[in-house]
């Protein structure tokens, strides 16, 4: 949601639901970026982390770190299919 609404703020708002669209069409986020907002999509999120970590380094510095030896996903196999659990 903070990238979209840092891609709204600085290239306007249309722009979002166009770059969603392109990336469908040219099957290619990349180019869709390259369109929008004439970066590739690596600089793109490389200026929106820049800009915005900041505003969320409080968020991270209070977060605990995941305690080692622990499993993050598990796979269990239920009516044959596999399924993913992840540990938040």
């Amino acid at each position: 949601h903070a990238f979209w609404k840092f891609v709204a703020d600085k290239y306007k708002k249309d722009n979002v639901t166009y770059f969603l669209y392109l990336s469908r069409i040219y099957k290619s986020i990349n180019s869709a970026s390259l369109k929008i907002t004439k970066k590739k999509f690596k600089d793109l999120l490389k200026e929106f982390m820049e800009v915005e970590a900041d505003k969320y380094l409080a968020d991270t510095k209070g977060r605990r770190n995941q305690p080692k030896g622990n499993v993050v996903a598990i796979e269990e196999a239920i009516n044959g299919k596999d399924y993913y659990k992840f540990q938040v």
